[in-house]
């Protein structure tokens, strides 16, 4: 990387870790550098992308700790626009992986769930319908690409579990949380999750509960094993979230033939999902294209 473009992705760097906004000013002004020399082939696709993925993180994240929109739009504009150019099918990935974390983040921005009731929320979703099925996309395109580091699918697989269990599709969102453990076994942030997940599902009295206890006791065992884990990939508040889980002692089986998270759950990831994401047309908004 060219030593004034690494000054320049050090300043966006500098200032959105002191909380100001002129990381957004500082990274405009790159890209219009980066556009410059890639024009004069000075720089390749993959050298556009490099400093586009951490500039896109370093917004994307300074975005949700200050809630500002803006910010959003323009780290996921850039990853958006450097995706296309990277070659590197690692680097394009982590920065499908920002796009889709743009993209829930500005739906989080637009739409504070505290403040909305039932029925507002799933107007709010209806309005973010497309947003959210390109977030689930580039989510489930790197979590399932095996070539990806194992980090980053479980990451991957866990923001896309969020977004099933937000939209109330929990087996999906299961699964998901599964799957990110599975390519990360060190996801104590995937095991918290899903352990809430089952523990809502409990309380819903639904299900087989007795099962649903012993495989939500594991999780919370899981997750307080990997504590320092989980802060490195949410923070430390989480981490303290997660700490305050409660076992609940349940009486049962960990495997248990007759229960949905087997039969249906297998059946969700052998047929609804290879089915949902054809319908994403995933391969479209690799290039950059609209979901249909």
């Amino acid at each position: 990387m060219p030593r004034e473009i690494a000054s320049q992705v050090n300043a966006v760097v500098l200032a959105a870790q002191n909380g100001h906004s002129a990381c957004m000013k500082n990274a405009e002004s790159l890209v219009g550098e980066l556009d410059r020399l890639h024009e004069a082939d000075s720089i390749d696709g993959d050298e556009w992308a490099l400093a586009a993925f951490t500039v896109s993180s370093v917004l994307i994240n300074f975005a949700g700790y200050r809630r500002n929109k803006r910010a959003a739009k323009l780290g996921t504009d850039i990853a958006d626009r450097a995706r296309l150019l990277a070659a590197d099918t690692h680097l394009r990935r982590n920065l499908e992986y920002n796009a889709g974390n743009g993209r829930s983040c500005l739906h989080q921005l637009a739409h504070d769930r505290e403040g909305l009731t039932a029925d507002q929320y799933v107007a709010a979703r209806l309005l973010d319908r497309d947003l959210l099925k390109e977030a689930r996309a580039l989510f489930f395109g790197v979590g399932y690409d095996a070539s990806v580091a194992s980090e980053l699918r479980g990451m991957a697989l866990c923001n896309l579990a969020n977004l099933f269990d937000d939209s109330g599709r929990w087996v999906e969102a299961y699964q998901a949380y599964s799957d990110a453990l599975e390519a990360d076994p060190t996801n104590g942030n995937a095991s918290g999750n899903a352990a809430y997940l089952l523990r809502r599902r409990i309380s819903s009295g639904r299900g087989t509960l007795g099962h649903y206890a012993v495989v939500h006791d594991a999780f919370v065992r899981h997750s307080k094993a990997h504590r320092q884990r989980t802060v490195d990939l949410a923070g430390e508040q989480v981490a303290q979230n997660w700490d305050a889980v409660e076992l609940l002692g349940g009486h049962g089986h960990a495997e248990h033939g007759g229960d949905v998270l087997d039969e249906y759950q297998q059946w969700i990831k052998d047929t609804v999902l290879p089915w949902l994401w054809r319908l994403t047309d995933l391969e479209r908004i690799a290039r950059g294209g609209t979901p249909p």
